[in-house]
């Protein structure tokens, strides 16, 4: 991430009072500690801040971090709309509304003579927002409907990008991207100190756990000696490591363990390469009152049931969104999950973990094809 790039986003957020973080539906640990991070920082700064992912359910693991409640599903209302009669000298005898087929009809009376459509006008307020945020997001499209039911807000105030993925489209007018950092939280941490932000403590923990999260405690190819430092940093600013790795990796819920032991009886893999798969279906989530939140950290658990598998795949129908599957690969070297999933459209994630969401479709056609492409990607 360019010094330029970090000193523009102190100068845009200067200028501004209210600002929209937006994150990707589902998103990881890693980005929603990382928005929570920035949306403290500019709150110590006096900003309004409105922290935004689709349909968002923070996961059980974060409950130690009672700032997750912050996020909300919807942005909510952008601009008043004010509308302004001229009224006759003598004034008004009644005025009253209803709501009439999902119209709001406005009733007038003056105590004499007419008001007619001359006597209106109408004026829209200035977009409740001057800037945008978008954590962790690789492209406006993939933040859902957060970005599709509000394109005017996003081509009126300026968009700034924080990411880490070398798969990210610059789309914003502003973009602090740095590939050779391990997570968003690594990201958002060189830029504090790039703008000699202080960080509280608070802030030190929220960054620490999306980096613990991102790097599975540290165990990725993305790890070196700078995210150790930065991690150690946070420590010494009163973030806890030990809080922390409880919380992401030694809590388990009855509903999770349920869950892991389906996707175990599913457990299939390939006599020719180091692959492994798994399938979960919207019934297995049902029978164990299981969220997608509660498949946090099983991939992991599996590779290490079987550690000759290099490449491990969980294929799932979505808990509640017909007809979307989502595919999650995790990847050891000497293979990249990034290029393990080329093919596929709309993926996300690091070279060390993927995850592709394909609608409209359904179990048995996906995993045919995930199975193909993957043995083919392996072989090359």
């Amino acid at each position: 991430m360019a010094l330029k790039s970090a000193a523009q986003f102190k100068q845009a957020m200067s200028t501004v009072q209210s600002v929209l973080v937006v994150l990707r539906p589902n998103p990881s640990v890693d980005e929603i500690v990382a928005s929570l991070a920035i949306a403290s920082n500019l709150r110590r700064s006096d900003k309004q801040v409105r922290v935004v992912s689709q349909n968002f359910s923070a996961p059980t693991a974060l409950n130690f971090l009672p700032a997750t409640t912050e996020i909300k599903p919807s942005i909510g209302q952008l601009q008043d709309l004010t509308i302004s009669i001229q009224l006759p000298n003598d004034g008004l005898e009644n005025i009253h509304h209803e709501i009439i087929d999902g119209k709001l009809v406005i009733n007038v009376t003056p105590k004499s003579g007419t008001i007619s459509a001359q006597n209106l006008t109408t004026n829209q307020s200035p977009f409740r927002f001057d800037a945008i945020i978008v954590v962790g997001a690789q492209d406006l499209a993939s933040l859902g409907a957060t970005y599709s039911q509000n394109t005017t807000l996003f081509n009126a105030v300026p968009v700034i990008a924080i990411d880490y993925s070398p798969a990210h489209e610059q789309f914003g007018h502003i973009n602090l991207i740095d590939i050779t950092l391990s997570s968003v939280c690594e990201v958002v941490y060189a830029l504090f100190s790039e703008n000699n932000e202080s960080i509280t403590q608070p802030t030190a923990q929220l960054l620490l756990t999306g980096m613990i999260a991102a790097t599975q405690s540290f165990k990725t190819r993305a790890v070196n000696a700078r995210t150790l430092q930065t991690a150690s940093a946070l420590i010494s600013l009163g973030a806890d490591r030990e809080l922390t790795v409880h919380n992401l990796f030694r809590q388990r819920t009855v509903a999770a363990l349920k869950l892991w032991g389906a996707a175990l009886s599913h457990l299939q893999s390939d006599a020719q390469q180091p692959l492994m798969w798994s399938t979960l279906t919207r019934e297995d989530f049902a029978r164990a009152g299981a969220a997608e939140s509660d498949l946090q950290d099983l991939m992991s658990e599996l590779i290490h049931t079987a550690p000759h598998a290099k490449v491990f795949a969980l294929i799932f129908e979505h808990p509640t969104n017909l007809g979307e599957v989502v595919i999650t690969i995790d990847a050891q070297r000497p293979y990249n999950a990034q290029r393990l999933v080329s093919g596929f459209v709309g993926w996300t994630g690091t070279a060390d973990q993927t995850t592709v969401r394909i609608q409209n479709t359904t179990l048995s056609d996906v995993l045919q094809k995930v199975s193909n492409v993957l043995r083919a990607k392996m072989r090359e």
